[in-house]
């Protein structure tokens, strides 16, 4: 630095121009490519002018205008070491740094786009994770809505298959059961007791149980049916009790026996004078 400034204060101005004009020239070429290069470099020169006039002003304190004039003078050299120079300088540092984002960059923006590989392939297995739960939620919920169904076509079909049994039934015996149990009744017990709003084996059994009760009271009323007369049953009656009689049973079983169908004999006659109709 001090051989610098002895250079710019006591040096020849002529040998001084010489130098500046090649270092000019050298760092004018280099920077010919680069506009913020060739910027910069006379942004140096100007801050080198008026740092070395601040040092001349604080270190020789001129007097008069021939002593500022020398400063401007030397001032200007100094600028024109700068501006050389920096243009060499400032060149080969971006030189240096293209050079240096050549070699990187390539590496950087490799690693830049397997990083975006590996980030859209993550993506996109994540999208096809979801997809595929959708999927089988999807297929999940259709097979419920499947099973629901057949179970429901099922019920329905046991439902109708009960009311149809015991409305096969309930026809094959309407002509004898007359009054007893008719088909308003029956329908009636139907939406009552059968309806579709209960399970299907619910319904099968009612419907077991109704054809059951049906039959039975059938059998009952063919049963009276069959005395229809004070006369049939007393000849019944007879019969009955001189079978007793005539069996080799011994008297104390005889006796329980006519006893017993004594009071059968009672009922029925019961029975059917309630059934009798003027």
């Amino acid at each position: 630095m001090d051989t610098l400034l002895y250079m710019l204060d006591e040096g020849d101005a002529c040998s001084l121009l010489c130098l500046l004009g090649v270092l000019a020239f050298v760092g004018a070429k280099m920077a010919d490519a680069s506009p913020v290069v060739y910027q910069w470099g006379w942004r140096l020169a100007a801050g080198a002018f008026v740092g070395y006039g601040l040092y001349a002003g604080l270190t020789f304190r001129p007097l008069d205008a021939e002593a500022w004039l020398r400063v401007v003078v030397r001032g200007l050299l100094a600028a024109g070491l700068a501006l050389g120079p920096s243009w060499v300088v400032l060149s080969v540092l971006v030189f240096a740094g293209r050079s240096l984002h050549a070699l990187v960059g390539p590496r950087t923006g490799a690693s830049a786009t397997a990083a975006n590989r590996r980030r859209e392939r993550d993506q996109r297995r994540l999208q096809d994770e979801a997809l595929r739960q959708h999927a089988q939620q999807e297929a999940d919920r259709r097979a419920q809505q499947l099973q629901q169904a057949v179970a429901q076509a099922e019920a329905s079909r046991r439902r109708t298959d009960a009311r149809a049994a015991v409305e096969l039934e309930y026809t094959r015996l309407c002509s004898r059961l007359g009054s007893i149990f008719t088909r308003d009744m029956l329908k009636a017990y139907f939406d009552t007791y059968m309806s579709d709003a209960y399970p299907p084996e619910d319904v099968e059994r009612r419907g077991q149980e109704l054809v059951a009760t049906l039959q039975e009271r059938l059998a009952e009323k063919e049963h009276t049916e069959e005395r229809t007369s004070l006369e049939q049953l007393d000849s019944w009656y007879q019969a009955e009790k001189q079978q007793i009689e005539s069996s080799s049973a011994d008297d104390r079983l005889k006796r329980r026996l006519i006893a017993a169908l004594n009071v059968r004999y009672a009922d029925l006659a019961a029975s059917l004078m309630e059934n009798l109709q003027p």
